[in-house]
């Protein structure tokens, strides 16, 4: 690198600086290592000066004058004086050489020139160095941009996949871009969780037998030395602990979680690809760095959602115990309106808001006398009233639990109709929330075949013609469309009235 930093100099105002320390009628070159030229200041006598330096070459050697100043008399030809250019305690990097056309050149003369061979080299050297710290800066700022780039990539991708496992395939996608590999694997051995990535233009053979050695012995050496494993050479010692019959070349780091390896991440280039540096090193742990963040706050994630479930299941709960004509009633809402959500092609956040919000629509009644709830007779005026705050009061009781906050509009807008006859706000058509209208078809569909305390269920036949009747007017008429085709084709979905067990995917 150093001797590239050297070719890379502008040498022209060496020569000027040269001519006015010492005068005309001396020749000035620069030479590499070796002593090949790399720039004359004076044409006429560059041949001269170059036959010079080979002479010179042949008869001390440049490598036997490292760190010396050489100097050699030509007779007629003049002297040469030869200055390694060389940072403080290392080796020459170069030479500057100066041809003096008198022969046995005087001391006092030789003397002038060797200072000012001395200034030129001391100048060359800063700038050499100079250069080279700048190229090091340069690098590292590849480096960093690199790694800003990598997280980057890591928060958009946990900004499009939210919190569940199936990020870490977009992940390793980014690992084989950014580190151009061909294999990308990510191991959570305690959850038995195994994804992995590879670059489709140069697919891995024997896949299968990689996934089973890092899935053993590769999880187990890196997760119990707790730091990076870097193998390129097929001698390395470690392959006795671990893939010793593969020359695939592997870099491995742990990921970390509350200092404790929670998984590792593999990286394998075939044997014809470029050996893992420590630029690649640095890289893959920020990358696990990272991981282990993504780690971490899935798994709070995880935690946070099953409390959320069995708060929410609690909630029905407390719902159902107050009236025992209509327990199950929640579930069997939630499982129709999961049916046409997916039917219209809801899917990721449009159907996880679709599911809290068909599964607590009425969770407002908690707030309603058992005494109304249950009554045989018809409803007087305020009871009604009541009945009908539940949306409402649905809706209070939710505003306070910031998790649930996207199943409100659900939650309020159901006994909305798409004539605008509704209530609580007399919602027309589409400004009615699609959760709500879906949730309203499904409510409708099971309170008619659905037993209570002043009437007896009605068949299926006659809630599906009530439906039809009041298909644009109560009911959105392409959702009501869509319940009925879900129904001809699939008619055990009105006869399987599944639990609730999980949060829908």
């Amino acid at each position: 690198m150093a001797d590239t930093v050297l070719r890379d100099l502008d040498f022209s105002a060496c020569g000027r600086l040269f001519s006015s320390l010492v005068g005309d009628g001396h020749a000035l070159a620069v030479c590499d290592r070796e002593g090949g030229p790399l720039w004359a200041g004076d044409p006429p006598g560059s041949e001269r000066l170059e036959a010079a330096l080979k002479r010179f070459g042949q008869e001390r050697g440049f490598a036997a004058s490292e760190g010396n100043i050489g100097r050699l008399e030509l007779g007629s030809e003049g002297t040469l004086l030869v200055h390694p250019i060389a940072s403080e305690g290392e080796a020459a990097l170069g030479w500057l050489a100066a041809l003096a056309e008198e022969p046995d050149l005087a001391e006092e003369r030789a003397g002038r020139l060797r200072e000012a061979l001395g200034q030129l080299a001391s100048g060359l050297e800063r700038e050499c160095q100079l250069n080279m710290e700048l190229d090091g800066m340069a690098g590292e700022l590849a480096e960093r941009y690199e790694e800003l780039n990598l997280v980057y990539g890591l928060s958009g991708i946990a900004k499009d996949y939210g919190q569940g496992e199936e990020l870490f395939k977009p992940l390793l996608k980014l690992c084989t871009q950014f580190l151009r590999v061909d294999l990308a694997v990510f191991l959570r051995s305690e959850k038995e969780l195994t994804f992995h990535a590879g670059d489709p233009k140069r697919p891995l053979s024997d896949i299968d037998l990689v996934l089973a050695r890092l899935q053993g012995e590769v999880y187990h050496f890196v997760a119990s030395g707790r730091e990076t494993a870097i193998i390129n050479r097929p001698d390395d010692p470690k392959r006795a602990y671990l893939y010793s019959d593969s020359s695939h070349k592997i870099l491995a780091t742990p990921i970390l979680v509350k200092q404790k390896v929670q998984a590792i991440l593999v990286l394998i280039r075939a044997d014809d690809r470029p050996d893992f540096s420590n630029s690649d090193r640095n890289l893959v742990e920020v990358l696990a760095d990272q991981a282990g963040i993504l780690i971490r706050d899935m798994d709070i994630f995880q935690e946070m959602k099953l409390f959320t479930e069995q708060m929410v299941l609690a909630l029905i709960e407390a719902v159902d115990a107050k009236d025992p004509y209509t327990r199950g009633h929640s579930e069997r809402v939630n499982l129709y309106a999961m049916e046409i959500g997916r039917e219209i092609g809801l899917a990721g956040e449009d159907l996880q808001i679709l599911y809290w919000s068909s599964l607590l629509h009425d969770l407002g009644k908690v707030g309603i006398p058992d005494r109304v709830l249950s009554k045989p007779q018809e409803l007087d005026r305020d009871e009604n009233f009541l009945i009908r705050g539940h949306a409402e009061r649905g809706f209070e009781i939710l505003n306070h639990v910031m998790r649930l906050h996207y199943a409100l509009p659900g939650i309020r807008y159901h006994h909305e109709r798409f004539d605008g006859s509704g209530y609580p706000y007399g919602l027309k058509g589409k400004a009615i929330p699609l959760q709500a209208r879906i949730i309203a078809v499904a409510d409708t569909y099971d309170a008619m075949t659905s037993s209570r305390a002043y009437r007896p269920a009605r068949s299926h036949e006659e809630a599906m013609a009530e439906m039809e009747r009041v298909s644009g007017s109560q009911l959105d008429m392409d959702i009501v469309a869509v319940w009925f085709e879900l129904v001809r084709s699939r008619p055990e979905i009105i006869s399987t009235l599944n639990p609730v067990d999980k949060v829908a995917q």
